[in-house]
């Protein structure tokens, strides 16, 4: 025996469906921020190889390294923290010919080299200043965490997208965007290059122009998530 259900909308019936509903769960991941206040950070921690003085050299420096290696694979990790009650972002700010740039913690992969374990090195070398060895005996103060976005970058321009054009057949970069789940307190060591500077979500927002596009889809990225702020 079936028991049908009649929906309305407005007194006209509008479906028909069967009881007993399939029962449906979505779980959004949760995500525990903390005050920009528990993180100590200070500058000297292990500096770049390669400063890049315009975008072009970057890209010029892409190219030559995708002609040796193919789609070169790059990781980064989105750190939050919150301020007046709101999440913000950890980006690391640097100078690129008279302009600031704004990136988010992370970098290229090794070879075949696991993403999470790729974006755990570079956040001891970016955020904790710590060397792989010192890396190697301790636990880190941070989890990597879901995969918020990929995104393609399909010629040697700074346009990248968040699926991949139909008429590239192989991406110059493949990026991966994770979420870090950050202790609650920590103390951050950065190059000396590099500034740290938390931005509010309400300001990355739409704002591709001053922070990119990747930056600035963000706030779109950690909506899917239960931000817990402690």
């Amino acid at each position: 025996q079936v028991t049908v259900s009649v929906l309305y909308w407005r007194d006209s019936p509008l479906a028909l469906r069967c009881d007993p509903w399939p029962t449906m769960s979505a779980t959004r991941p949760k995500i525990d921020v903390y005050p920009h206040s528990n993180y100590v950070h200070t500058q000297g921690g292990p500096s770049r190889k390669h400063q890049d003085q315009t975008p072009q050299a970057k890209l010029h420096r892409m190219k030559a390294r995708f002609e040796q290696h193919g789609t070169i694979r790059s990781v980064e990790g989105v750190l939050l923290v919150h301020l007046h009650g709101h999440p913000h972002v950890l980006l690391l700010e640097t100078t690129v010919g008279a302009n600031s740039v704004f990136r988010l913690p992370g970098g290229k992969c090794r070879g075949d080299e696991d993403e999470a374990q790729c974006l755990v090195r570079k956040l001891h070398k970016k955020i904790f200043g710590r060397t792989e060895d010192a890396a190697a005996a301790g636990e880190p103060p941070f989890r990597v965490g879901e995969l918020l976005a990929t995104w393609c970058r399909p010629n040697f321009d700074p346009l990248m997208y968040p699926y991949k054009p139909a008429h590239i057949t192989a991406e110059k970069e493949s990026r991966a965007v994770y979420a870090v789940h950050l202790d609650a307190e920590a103390t951050m060591r950065i190059p000396s290059e590099y500034g740290l500077v938390a931005v509010p979500l309400f300001e990355l927002f739409d704002n591709a122009a001053r922070f990119g596009a990747v930056i600035a889809g963000l706030p779109h990225n950690v909506s899917r998530m239960h931000i817990n702020l402690c």
